[in-house]
């Protein structure tokens, strides 16, 4: 299960829906707007890794379907950070399409972090240094990297830990049977 918090400030037209907790996998995002310039900001991170997605002056449009704009965005920074070898890409691309379809938005009460906080002021920064804020997807994905790579937990980045969980994940889902060399689905 893919589990989104958003308070319903960062936006109206977010459908919040019930959580199953039965799935053994969890991946739980947390949500924060803010403003950089006069421009909407969201920061999404993801709880145990802290691993941070950054969205740029997201639209009307874009809110109303937020679900197929972030599970495309997902898809392609899990697939970038993993680094694995075209078959698990395949099989990781369709299990977390599957997970996608299964993303719960839960409402919360506004509350932004300290790591949150600590990553709006790293934002603030590249804005500075940059002289503006992305105007695109690779953009923002490349300040994510920036901000990821400069964070630590307990000695890896959570760029890393991010990584490394994409990997766990993959080896959990796909356990290969060695006498056999049959992939089993879980």
């Amino acid at each position: 299960m893919i589990q989104l918090q958003l308070s319903t400030a960062v936006h109206p037209a977010l459908k919040h829906r019930g959580v199953d907790f039965s799935d053994p996998f969890q991946w739980f995002w947390s949500g924060h707007q803010f403003t950089i310039n006069q421009q909407e900001c969201l920061l999404l991170m993801e709880r145990q890794s802290g691993y941070v997605m950054l969205f740029f002056d997201l639209t009307g449009q874009d809110y109303a379907a937020f679900l197929r704009v972030w599970q495309r965005r997902l898809l392609a920074e899990v697939l970038t950070v993993s680094d694995l070898d075209p078959l698990s890409q395949s099989r990781l691309q369709v299990e977390l399409l599957e997970r996608c379809t299964q993303l719960h938005i839960s409402e919360r009460a506004p509350m932004v972090t300290p790591s949150m906080q600590m990553v709006v002021s790293g934002v603030e920064l590249l804005a500075k240094r940059y002289q503006g804020l992305p105007e695109n997807e690779s953009e923002e994905f490349r300040w994510g990297v920036i901000l990821n790579q400069a964070r630590r937990f307990q000695g890896e980045t959570a760029y890393q830990r991010f990584a490394d969980d994409c990997l766990l994940w993959m080896n959990d889902v796909y356990a290969v049977d060695e006498p056999a060399k049959a992939v089993v689905w879980h």
